[in-house]
């Protein structure tokens, strides 16, 4: 259950501070993990493909794709905190494994490069952001502040959600940190909504958040808006703004999905699943990755539940390749794909 505890627990209070210098160490490549084993399971109605793709026991817990790939964030050992991304082709077929050292944490695509976070631990405070090529070749590490839980492109400029500071850094594509903005505890999932950039903010163990925060991109806050219980996944539907709260561990029924206005009007609340860990948008529909119950929930943008699927167990990140919608079970070490009639 690491990727889930990281997901949601590891939120700590720290002072503010301006980030180190960058600093580059080459990353170690290692020859391709291959998927042992794939299975597929169709809807009754025969119109849902679903395939699940076995890891073992590496633990994935982010995803993202570049259009040809997928690209997954896990550990590279059973027994070992190192972050490893490997990579697969959109069928199944290992192309890489990349390793990166300490935790692994989120994973995102600029368009051009693969953005991957660390996390460090007291033993290895190795906290970090790393970019690769999109054949897998490193091209630089920088240090950027505590806890980089969470990572957001605005077109331009990365976003970075450091949850050891509760700061948001804005760094350049080419590792210039622009700036390092405050924001509540517990920052944990970020978004651009074509102008301004979102936060989720999480909380502590000892003070659960209930809040989203808009920046400016210059990091001017502009405001903040009441959402559910421990907020922790954003997505941009390209009108207004979806968030998923609750997180993994369940609220007894507190778990939800807000829509908000992009003036933070809160449009509408929808009861989701047990553990709401990430939320998505593939261009027609919002889709709900359900930790505590182990399914995926789709959902139109006027709130209507189009379907619920099965996935493998304690599904924690989602992706959307341009057909098909992929999941990180981070429990039992498996991808599953889900392709919908007419992909």
């Amino acid at each position: 259950m690491l990727a889930t505890m990281l997901l949601a627990l590891v939120i700590v209070a720290c002072g503010g501070g301006s980030p180190p210098a960058p600093t580059a160490t080459p990353a170690a490549v290692s020859s391709p993990v291959g998927l042992p084993t794939s299975s597929a399971a169709v809807s009754p109605a025969g119109s849902v493909r679903i395939t699940t793709f076995d890891l073992g026991l590496l633990a994935p817990t982010d995803l993202a794709s570049d259009g040809l790939s997928i690209w997954v964030s896990s550990l590279g050992e059973p027994d070992a905190l190192n972050t490893t991304v490997r990579r697969f082709s959109l069928e199944g077929a290992p192309i890489g494994s990349y390793k990166l050292g300490v935790v692994p944490g989120a994973i995102l695509f600029d368009g051009e490069n693969i953005w991957v976070s660390k996390l460090g631990t007291p033993a290895d405070p190795g906290d970090a952001v790393v970019k690769l090529s999109t054949a897998g070749l490193f091209i630089r590490e920088y240090s950027t502040g505590e806890q980089p839980f969470a990572l957001a492109f605005d077109g331009e400029n990365l976003w970075i959600a450091n949850a050891g500071e509760n700061v948001v850094v804005k760094l350049s594509e080419d590792g210039e940190v622009i700036g390092t903005f405050p924001v509540d505890k517990g920052p944990s999932a970020l978004a651009f909504d074509g102008e301004n950039i979102w936060v989720t903010i999480l909380g502590t163990h000892e003070e659960e958040g209930h809040t989203v925060q808009k920046l400016a991109l210059d990091g001017t806050i502009l405001a903040s808006y009441p959402v559910g219980i421990r907020p922790i996944a954003l997505a941009f539907d390209g009108t207004n703004m979806w968030v998923a709260n609750g997180g993994p561990t369940g609220h007894d029924g507190r778990d939800t999905v807000s829509k908000l206005a992009l003036d933070g009007r809160l449009l509408e609340e929808f009861r989701v699943g047990n553990g709401p860990v990430d939320i998505l948008f593939d261009g027609e529909s919002i889709w709900v990755a359900n930790a505590g119950d182990n399914n995926l929930m789709r959902i139109s943008v006027l709130g209507l539940r189009l379907g619920t699927f099965r996935v493998g167990i304690g599904p924690v990140a989602l992706a959307f390749d341009g057909e098909s919608v992929w999941v990180a079970n981070v429990e039992d070490g498996t991808l599953t794909r889900i392709t919908l009639p007419g992909e």
